[in-house]
């Protein structure tokens, strides 16, 4: 569930930490 957020977030990296979810 990180990696698919990961590529529809503009910022790749800080969703990983961070799930603007």
């Amino acid at each position: 569930m990180a990696v698919s957020p990961d590529k529809q977030a503009p910022e790749a990296g800080i969703t990983t930490r961070r799930p603007r979810r």
